[in-house]
């Protein structure tokens, strides 16, 4: 049976090398077919599980034989063949076939894959519309491709385009995917999340999360870490974070004991189903932090709570990810704007 397989994908390849050689004479037929296999028939049967690549294959072709003119720009091509799949596959299942077909292979691949992820986002942006799950997705994916060894490798118009593209998200997932250190806001009161002494609250626990300013406590505040749990290299959608004290180092979990307060010891003692957040995108900014049904939200008096009543469309549950400005440029902030403060 697997020869069966190996046979038919070989004649398909055949029949496509043809196609290519008989209209791109001028364009260079190794920046335009997506995939080489590797002839080992042990390496075959993993990469026979996704056939994305025949499919883009087949649709570079047809491009190919529509040109009236030599190609000179081979990004053209990706953008005409990832028009007619956005047309049959929705972005938020394209986006992690696309990447599936990269993963770790060599160079060719790795130039063919980004140039059709770049593809597929710019084509969803000319519909105008929201679909925060693929925008997630999607950000993921260029960071990664950025981070890669390969990405030196890449044209520099390649290169340009992805800059451009990185510009262009959200600024909470820039500053997620692209910073070593940032901070989340809570628009609605204006505040930001750190870690407080939470000594006055329970003598069990070192740290708590708050979005208040303790004058009293202010040495024992800190700004807060955000760990990415590691996940395999196929990847993309399986984005769990742990929060973190930058100085105190311990990791924030959901204390069902405690009325569902966000505690963290310094020790760093925690358990795994308590302080991993899924990462979720609302709108078109505003990140969610969700542990089953709960959500991690500003509750009264400033502390952070894991609420299981509330939704991901109210407010003191959504968080803008982003430069860390100090309480005390916050306070005045909120005075000279009336923005308020319950």
């Amino acid at each position: 049976m697997q020869l069966i397989k190996l046979l038919q994908f070989l004649l398909l390849q055949i029949i496509i090398l043809k196609q290519i050689q008989n209209v791109a004479t001028q364009t260079n037929i190794q920046n335009i077919l997506l995939l080489h296999y590797s002839k080992s028939p042990l390496k075959w049967e993993n990469k026979f599980k996704d056939f994305t690549n025949i499919i883009l294959n087949e649709e570079l072709v047809q491009v190919l034989n529509e040109q009236q003119e030599p190609v000179t720009d081979v990004q053209t091509l990706y953008n005409k063949a990832i028009s007619k799949m956005y047309e049959r596959i929705a972005e938020t299942d394209l986006v992690e076939l696309l990447w599936k077909i990269y993963l770790k292979y060599d160079v060719k691949t790795f130039i063919s894959m980004t140039r059709a992820q770049l593809a597929l986002y710019w084509r969803y942006r000319l519909d105008q519309i929201q679909e925060p799950y693929y925008v997630l997705l999607a950000s993921h994916c260029f960071y990664r491709i950025k981070n890669d060894a390969f990405f030196t490798r890449l044209p520099s118009s390649t290169q340009q385009l992805l800059n451009t593209t990185l510009k262009s998200l959200p600024s909470s997932l820039q500053y997620l995917f692209g910073q070593s250190e940032l901070c989340l806001s809570n628009d609605h009161y204006f505040e930001v999340m750190h870690s407080t002494a939470a000594h006055k609250f329970n003598a069990d626990i070192n740290q708590v999360l708050s979005t208040k300013w303790d004058r009293i406590n202010a040495e024992f505040m800190s700004p807060l870490e955000i760990i990415f749990e590691e996940t395999a290299e196929d990847n993309l959608s399986d984005l769990n974070v742990a929060l973190r004290s930058k100085n105190f180092r311990g990791y924030f979990q959901r204390l069902p004991e405690y009325d569902d307060k966000i505690g963290a010891n310094s020790t760093g003692r925690r358990e795994l189903k308590n302080f991993l957040w899924s990462l979720e995108l609302v709108d078109d900014n505003h990140l969610i932090f969700r542990q089953d049904d709960y959500l991690l939200c500003r509750q009264d008096a400033g502390l952070v709570y894991a609420l299981k009543e509330k939704t991901i469309y109210d407010s003191e549950c959504q968080w803008t990810a982003g430069e860390c400005i100090s309480p005390i440029t916050l306070d005045s902030l909120r005075n000279k704007d009336r923005i308020p403060n319950k």
